[in-house]
Formats: C-alpha cells, structure tokens, sequence
C-alpha cells in the first residue's frame, strides 16, 4: 500500500495537464496576434518617415539653390543631394544612404536612414536608368546626374523622377515623385 501511495504522488506531479496546455497556448497566440500587426505598422512608418525625409530635402535644396549664389563647381552644382553606398538586391540597384550637399549645409549632412531600407532614384518611364545626384540649378530646376556619370539637363527629359523607399525583404514601398522642371514632390502608394 505505501508503494502505490508514493507511485501515485509520483504521477500526479509530472508533466502539465491538458488544461495547462491550452492556457498557455491561448496566451502565446494573443501575444502573437498583437505583436505581429504592430511589426508591419512599424514597417510602413519607417518607409514613410523616409519617404517625407526625402521629400523636405529636395525642397529645402532647391530653395537654397535658387535663393543663394549656386555656381557650378568642376561640372557640378553645388546645392544637390548624393544617393550613396549602392547595394544590389536581385536585379535591381539601390542606395542605402544619401547626403544633402551645399554651402549652408553641414559637410557629410547625411540623415539617417533606419537599416533595412533601400531607395531607388530613377528616370524614364519605359526603361529606367539610376540616379547617382539630384542637382539643383539657380532657378531650381533639377540636373540629373546618373550612375554612369553622365548629365542630363531639365529640359532634356520629359519623364517624372522616381524614388521608391522600400524595405528589403518586405512588399512595403512608397514612391517620392519629382517634376524635373518644378521640383515639387508627391509622395505615393
């Protein structure tokens, strides 16, 4: 009798119970359920905090270019913002980074893009060739310089600027428009 006492003590503490189980199943799945969404509304805010990053930017280059003395300095203007450290993903090239240039600007004004996000400035609307600067001239229109060097003046194109802001990995993009003869910005899904 006093070993089916000790067995039966013995069974009845190990292991947990099936209702254990489920409470701590249903527990783990409200966690997930909360912290899964916030993820993606993190995402979006990221993409969009850069997307109005970039678009002040442009607007505050230009109205320093056309407010302030803007020579061009070795072929260059010197009110432009620099796409840099490129990075290839896929078949696509993109800028992790990017640096406001200009004589009131503090020299390396690089503003903070959060790891993970990704811009690609393009022109053309049918095949797209990368933009490596956005310069600006005196009377604020854009001057396009492109990954491979060359220049491409306000009234040789006729096509929007596109810079899509996307989060690598993730289907989350915003897309910052650019009238190359204005300068002003829209922001878009």
């Amino acid at each position: 009798m006093r070993g089916m006492v000790v067995m039966k003590k013995y069974l009845s503490n190990s292991g947990f119970t099936i209702i254990e189980l489920v409470i701590v199943l249903a527990v783990i799945s409200i966690m997930a359920a909360v912290v899964v969404p916030s993820f993606g509304v993190t995402q979006r805010n990221r993409i969009k905090s850069v997307s109005t990053q970039i678009a002040m930017d442009i607007n505050r280059v230009r109205t320093r270019a056309r407010t302030h003395h803007n020579p061009i300095d070795s072929g260059d203007y010197e009110y432009k913002i620099v796409f840099k450290d490129p990075e290839t993903v896929g078949t696509k090239q993109y800028y992790k980074s990017y640096e406001v240039c200009g004589r009131e600007f503090n020299q390396g004004n690089q503003p903070e893009i959060p790891s993970g996000v990704l811009i690609r400035p393009v022109m053309g609307n049918v095949s797209e060739t990368l933009i490596s600067e956005l310069q600006f001239d005196e009377k604020g229109r854009v001057r396009i310089k492109d990954s491979s060097g060359s220049y491409h003046e306000w009234n040789g194109i006729s096509s929007l600027i596109k810079i899509s802001v996307e989060i690598e990995d993730f289907d989350i993009k915003k897309e910052v428009q650019v009238n190359q003869l204005t300068a002003q910005t829209l922001i878009t899904e």
